[in-house]
């Protein structure tokens, strides 16, 4: 039991540094210095997706049936293998096979790790709340993240080869450590029901979201946010420090955010305590859809860079702050067997999706980069008017 206690410790640090990431505040300047484009950056999101289409369902069916632990071990060794290659990468090309690591380690961890933390919080039935349980791990992708920004920015801050291999370099050894921790795991007792095993995983994941309406609109909602704030920030660092913001600003801006981030996500059971998830949901998108109307007035009306970067920032902050209600949603909806297997279809739904959305962005950003905040604005508006979540009734 003291073993399967430490999974909750162990998830936190696993995730912390497999999410130190210190290049990503400079990521864009990164390949532009290396010889891509700014829609090549969109296409290997591209890449990203269709290997995610590829790999994302089978491998939450492999954490169910093999196990949560080894397929989380799987993904942090494939997290490894992108940044060596990333370090070494001088053609796009190579970019390609290093984002195909990438996405392959993604779809081992994410689910996967979700589904240990319930699993484990169900057996020993220490009586913490799983909301606060999954909100402090989604925390851990921030612990580092001040630090580590103001750190990557101070490197960077001449923009030159040497000082993005530094931060990769960092990186790299993040990973490694993050390899140690997964290690560390031990296996929690899946529950399971014989008849619905032999009737398959992933079928039954599939059922559950065909059959489920309030489940697969939660889902769909989730993917169209983050892909909305994921189409600017593909290229955030270049918008930004060419309007004339230096970097050193930039990070401190950032930094501010990812420890706001932090803080709700230690502390998401006690924002808005009396309201229903759903509410809590709506009211945060609403929420994004003002940043962006914002930003997008402001390009015309008073395009201040800083007015631009405080719009731009609260945009990602509420894009990102209901993560622990959609996913106390779906682990609620879903049994211990194919939890993995369903969580990780929100997932596959991503890709489906990234897939156009993404090839608009990369025709749209080389038009005016402009034109990337209509679409992600755009985006946000149709989950306004069609996703928004009706009255939902928790089910343990």
């Amino acid at each position: 039991m003291d073993r399967l206690k430490k999974n909750f410790s162990t998830l936190f640090w696993i995730k912390a540094f497999l999410n130190l990431k210190t290049y990503n505040i400079v990521s864009s300047l990164f390949y532009i210095q290396r010889g891509l484009a700014i829609s090549d950056l969109f296409v290997l999101g591209i890449v990203w997706s269709v290997t995610s289409l590829v790999s994302e369902v089978p491998s939450s069916y492999l954490a169910d049936r093999w196990g949560r632990r080894k397929t989380i071990i799987l993904g942090v060794c494939f997290s490894l293998v992108h940044w060596c290659v990333t370090l070494l990468a001088d053609s796009f090309v190579v970019f390609i096979i290093s984002y195909i690591f990438y996405s392959l380690s993604f779809s081992m961890i994410s689910g996967t790790d979700e589904a240990l933390l319930y699993d484990t919080h169900r057996e020993l039935g220490d009586g913490q709340s799983a909301l606060a349980r999954l909100g402090k791990l989604m925390s851990a992708e921030r612990f580092f993240k001040v630090a580590t920004v103001l750190f990557a920015v101070f490197i960077a801050k001449d923009l030159l080869p040497w000082q993005f291999n530094v931060l990769i370099i960092v990186d790299i050894a993040a990973t490694i450590i993050a390899l140690g921790f997964a290690l560390g795991l031990e296996e929690p007792i899946h529950t399971m029901d014989v008849e619905k095993m032999e009737s398959g995983i992933l079928v039954d994941g599939v059922r559950l979201l065909r059959e489920n309406i309030f489940l697969r609109k939660a889902m769909i909602a989730k993917t169209l946010i983050f892909i909305a704030t994921f189409i600017p920030w593909r290229f955030h660092d270049t918008f930004f420090t060419s309007l004339g913001i230096p970097i050193m600003w930039f990070g401190i801006a950032w930094a501010l955010y990812q420890g706001t981030l932090f803080l709700s996500g230690f502390y998401i059971k006690h924002i808005l305590p009396f309201w229903s998830l759903n509410g809590r949901i709506n009211l945060t998108n609403r929420i994004v859809f003002m940043w962006i109307a914002l930003f997008i007035v402001s390009w015309y009306a008073f395009p201040s860079p800083y007015v631009l970067l405080a719009c731009y920032i609260g945009f990602e902050l509420f894009g990102s702050i209901s993560s622990p209600w959609y996913g106390k949603i779906f682990h609620t909806q879903s049994a211990s067997f194919n939890r993995a297997t369903t969580i990780s279809l929100t997932n596959f739904l991503k890709a489906i999706f990234d897939i156009p959305l993404l090839a608009i962005a990369a025709i749209l950003s080389g038009v005016s980069p402009i034109f990337s905040y209509y679409f992600a604005c755009g985006i946000v508006c149709v989950v306004l008017l069609f996703l928004s979540l009706p009255k939902w009734k928790e089910v343990n």
